[in-house]
């Protein structure tokens, strides 16, 4: 039993210890699997302890900024969990940091980024730093560490310098931004490691990887000419100048060479090609290049794209030196200067895809010798050019054509049907501007199911049936632009094809002289319609709006037409997206809905010309915070449009003239910082006289610094011409017809963007301003009916500008300055010309209408009294473009007429009247090739008139009289045929037609008795008032015979 029992416990014992031991190494086991596991799925403490280090310094640097971007750094041993990093999955190390734009807009101070903290991240390959502001010397920046570094980006902050040599150190780099700072000096290469792909990216060809813009102002190429395995350049957008191309030569696996948008000039030659064999690729756009296409380029055999555009090529369009390039497939010479015609080599470049001759000055018709053989053309734009002819048969070859535009040539003739049956790949036609005629009808694009644009519009001859023999279309067009066109029928009372374009997002039937009523059917079957165009038509009645809210509406244009009534008071919730309504020049009444406020896009508003009533609402000018143009003239508003309580930062346009406002000019105006027009000329209160706003021209409107044009004319403003404008953009000043005083500041002829100034009619005094700078701009200065005094000032002849001075009806004295005649008086190319005025829409190319469906332009244009042709006439300063005049009439000069005014052979009117002019008049005054009005009346000037003035072809007013000229007049043909006696009387020693008087062979001038050496100007001056009096006398008996015998009659 002892020794069973010691048995049983000795083995229980083992056993225990067998478990024992048993369960220890299952433990053991089941510790190492966790443990291997967890070595396995998570990092044992994350991202190594130095790169932890770093980016927490990073993170510190930005906190002198009140920065709060990086709020989960810190949070956690683990970096590679942090925000805007990513981390190498078998390493943990820190593989990309995207910190771009870390500091906001509007932070301005500049973050000076100590760069040797990323000298801790071995294995970094990607970094972003663009938008942060980092300022600081690029060239001190060394990170040669990062030898695996891919992409590096530190666009548009404000690095100074140049290009480090330890960027030849980044051997892996391929992708480098650099665009928008502030680098200049040298770019230093060395070694064939860094690839230089800057800001490129043609879809046509492959997606490149690819540097972005280098903007450096001096760049050394003869370092880049060593990399010889350097297959892409790409230097678009920069300040190069001058001819490089020799110093690539050397790069022979250049396949991408992209020196568009430099300063480069000189001809388009290089002498030695052969070294670009392999190229591809060819952007030399957007320079200052001229002469025409080389006959070197030929040697470029593997070119597939050319693109010449935007330079200014002048020479014939030569074609020899595209004979060898057989792959190419996009060549772009738009907008140069080519003359001459099309060139029938063209035709042998039959791989083409994409030809673009754009704005250029080529004539003659299109050859279709050259049409026939490009059968792989899908792209085809000859818009903008001289050509004539009619529409080539040829076109039908062209199966694969996509788009064609052959917009504003003079090309004529019908326009042949079948032409359109072969191209079912046509998606965009563009014939407007030209001169076709006969009849043309929508049935010919029947089978083109992919037709999305058609604008045929400007074609006047042109006959357009819509809907000829009802056909069925298969196409559904985006774009239906017909303006200026005749159309067979109204197609807004028999919409058959309108109705079923269901997809349409802008129509154009502006100028067609519709007629009948609003179409309802537009907004119900047209769901998608964005921009609707109906200006100038006569579209009558009430405007009625659709029952249900229309999310689609863009722009509408309803302006020049009959429409009445009120505006639907619920247009702004109907139209809630709308960005620019015009109902101008309609005959609307009652007042502007207060609901326009609901349109929260609106940008363009003009509801001038017509007979509105009451107050501007407060909603339009509060809850319309997109608002940029507002235009109310000439309606019968009243009330403050600028309320005290609130301002409006993106209004650009105010036009509030000819209606009832009161009051001062509002003292808030100095918070619409980016104002660019404000017109309240000729505002009234309630009163059928035309009271005006009164007070002093606030000093506050120096403050708006964006404004170009002011005309305050027309009131009852007083004080003085504030003197703070000198440093403004202002380009049009007015201030006529007001009761302003004082003196006019000499910085008005220094305002370096002015462009006119108007300030007549009012009580100013003092001298003549006088313009200090060189660089003046000012081409209208109208000073007129004032109380001026003094001599004319010759500094005023540094207005080179000028073309309308008008110093007429003041108390200036002596001469006229001899250097007005070295001034020039052209109608000019110029600011005047840049006003975007006129048509409210302004379509841009096809290829932009996606993005861009309609841009409004609502500006005023300053109206300018004028004295022309013997009457007073007020021009718009866009048709001033095309006046040129000088006015100095009624005033005190004296002394003769300086010959040199014979020189302004652009002058269209010249008036010197009403002054003490004495001497002859000169016989250069013959040079004056374009005047049109010429008066030197109510003068002291004596001798004979010049017989070489008959040759002046235009003149259509003149007048000599009243002077104390003699001899004959001028032969009575060409212009002088039509002048009578009133262009002579009151000189009584002249003779000849149209004078009573006839002119004999023996007629000789009459001269006046001289006047003795000793004799005293009061003789003279008596002899003067002897003549008035008996002149007066003569016209007092006149008019006594002519109403005696008027009664008896």
């Amino acid at each position: 039993m002892c020794i069973r029992q010691l048995s049983y416990n000795l083995h229980s014992t083992m056993r225990n210890c067998y478990q024992f031991v048993s369960y220890s190494r299952l433990t053991n086991l089941l510790w190492t699997l966790l443990i291997v596991v967890l070595c396995n799925c998570s990092p044992k403490f994350g991202c190594p302890l130095e790169e932890y280090e770093a980016l927490l310094k990073l993170k510190s640097s930005l906190l002198h900024y009140n920065n709060s971007s990086l709020s989960t750094w810190g949070r956690g041993r683990d970096c590679c969990l942090w925000e805007r990093v990513s981390c190498n999955n078998s390493t943990q190390q820190v593989s990309k940091l995207m910190l771009s734009s870390l500091l906001e807009y509007d932070q301005l101070q500049d973050w000076r980024l100590n760069f040797s903290i990323f000298s801790s991240f071995h294995e970094l390959q990607q970094l972003n730093l663009s938008y942060n502001q980092i300022a600081g010397s690029l060239s001190q920046i060394d990170m040669s560490e990062l030898r695996k570094l891919e992409i590096l980006d530190l666009g548009y902050n404000r690095l100074t310098g140049n290009i480090p040599l330890s960027f030849k150190n980044l051997s892996s780099l391929s992708v480098l931004h650099l665009e928008e700072n502030l680098l200049n000096g040298t770019l230093n290469v060395e070694g064939n490691n860094l690839r230089s792909h800057i800001h490129m990216f043609y879809s046509l060809v492959v997606n490149i990887s690819h540097l972005d813009s280098l903007p450096l102002k001096t760049l050394y190429l003869t370092a880049i000419s060593g990399l010889r395995k350097l297959k892409i350049l790409d230097l678009f957008y920069n300040r190069l100048s001058g001819t490089i191309l020799l110093s690539l030569r050397n790069l022979s696996s250049l396949s991408v060479l992209n020196l568009g948008a430099n300063m480069l000039m000189g001809t388009l030659d290089m002498e030695d090609i052969s070294g670009f064999r392999k190229l591809e690729l060819l952007d030399l756009s957007l320079n200052d290049l001229t002469g025409s296409i080389p006959l070197s380029f030929k040697n470029l055999s593997s070119l597939n794209i050319l693109n010449l555009e935007g330079n200014m090529l002048d020479d014939a369009l030569n074609g020899e030196g595209l004979l060898g390039l057989h792959k190419l497939r996009l060549l772009n010479l738009g907008e140069n200067h080519l003359i001459g015609g099309i060139s029938i080599a063209l035709g042998n470049l039959s791989s083409l895809n994409f030809l673009y001759l754009f704005q250029n000055n080529l004539t003659g018709s299109v050859p279709s010798q050259v049409l026939s053989r490009l059968q792989n053309l899908r792209e085809l734009d000859l818009s903008d050019n001289q050509l004539n002819g009619s529409l080539p048969l040829s076109l039908q070859k062209l199966v694969s054509l996509q788009n064609l535009y052959l917009s504003s040539n003079n090309m004529k003739g019908n326009i042949p049907p079948r032409i359109f049956e072969s191209l079912v790949s046509l998606g965009s036609l563009d014939l407007s501007g030209n001169l076709f005629d006969g009849h043309f009808s929508f049935s010919s694009f029947r089978n083109l199911s992919m037709l999305e644009f058609i604008n045929l519009s400007g074609n006047e001859e042109l006959f357009i049936h819509l809907d000829s023999g009802k056909f069925v279309p298969s196409f559904q067009l985006r774009y239906l632009i017909l303006s200026h066109c005749n159309l067979d029928a109204n197609p807004l009372t028999t919409p058959a094809l309108l109705a079923s374009q269901y997809r349409l997002r802008v129509l154009d039937l502006s100028h067609g002289d519709l007629r009948g009523n609003f179409p309802q059917w537009l907004f119900k079957n047209l769901t998608r319609l964005k921009v609707l165009n109906l200006r100038n038509n006569s579209i009558m009645g009430t405007f009625q709006l659709p029952k249900h809210p229309n999310m689609s509406i863009y722009a509408l244009d309803l302006s020049m037409n009959l429409l009445s009534g009120p505006i639907p008071t619920d247009i702004g919730t109907t139209f809630p997206h709308m960005a620019s309504l015009n109902m101008s020049s309609n005959y609307l009444t009652g007042n502007i809905p207060s609901l326009l406020g609901n349109m929260s896009d609106l940008s363009h508003l003009d509801l001038s010309n017509n007979f509105l009533y009451g107050e501007v609402p407060n909603r339009l000018m509060i809850d319309c915070t997109e608002l940029h143009a507002l235009k109310l003239s000439n309606n019968n508003l009243h009330g403050k449009i600028f309320g005290t309580n609130y301002g409006h930062a993106s209004l650009s346009c105010i036009s509030l003239d000819g209606n009832k406002f009161t009051g001062t000019l509002p003292s808030n105006l100095s918070e619409y910082l980016q104002l660019e027009i404000l017109d309240v000329h000729d505002l009234t209160y309630l009163s059928l006289e035309g009271n005006h706003f009164h007070g002093p021209i606030p000093d506050h409107l120096c403050n708006l610094t964006m404004l170009q044009v002011l005309d305050l004319s027309r009131n009852n403003l007083s004080g003085s011409l504030p003197h703070c404008f000198q440093s403004s953009k202002l380009a049009y000043v007015k201030f006529a017809g007001n009761s302003l005083t004082v003196t006019i500041p000499n910085s008005y002829l220094n305002i370096s963007h002015l462009a006119a100034l108007d300030v007549s009619n009012n009580q100013l005094s003092g001298k003549l301003p006088r313009p200090i700078g060189g660089q003046i701009s000012l081409e209208i200065l109208i000073l007129s009916e004032n109380s001026l005094e003094g001599p004319i000032p010759t500094e005023l002849c540094k207005l080179q500008s000028l073309h309308i001075l008008d110093l007429s009806r003041n108390n200036l004295s002596g001469s006229i300055p001899s250097c007005i005649g070295k001034m020039h008086f052209r109608k000019p190319n110029s600011a005047l010309t840049d006003s975007p005025y006129g048509e409210i829409f302004v379509y841009p190319s096809p290829g932009e209408f996606l993005d861009a469906l309609a841009e409004v332009y609502i500006y005023e244009i300053i109206v300018v009294d004028l004295i022309s042709k013997g009457n007073l006439y007020a021009y718009r300063t866009d048709h001033l473009v095309l006046m040129s005049a000088m006015d100095l009439s009624a005033n005190k000069l004296t002394g003769n007429i300086p010959p040199d005014i014979g020189n302004l052979d652009e002058l269209v009117q010249l008036n010197l009247s009403h002054n003490q002019l004495t001497g002859p008049i000169p016989e250069t005054f013959s040079k004056l090739n374009q005047i049109e009005s010429f008066d030197i009346s109510h003068n002291q000037l004596s001798g004979v008139i010049p017989w070489q003035l008959t040759q002046l072809q235009f003149l259509e007013v003149f007048s000599v009289a009243y002077n104390y000229l003699s001899g004959c007049t001028p032969d009575f043909k060409y212009q002088f045929a039509t002048f009578n006696m009133s262009s002579y009387e009151g000189n009584m020693g002249l003779h000849g037609l149209p004078l009573e008087k006839s002119c004999t062979s023996d007629s000789s001038p009459t001269m006046p008795a001289k006047v003795e050496e000793n004799q005293d100007d009061s003789s003279v001056e008596d002899d003067y008032i002897t003549h008035r009096i008996l002149s007066l006398n003569f016209l007092l008996l006149f008019f006594f015979f002519f109403f005696f015998f008027l009664y008896k009659k």
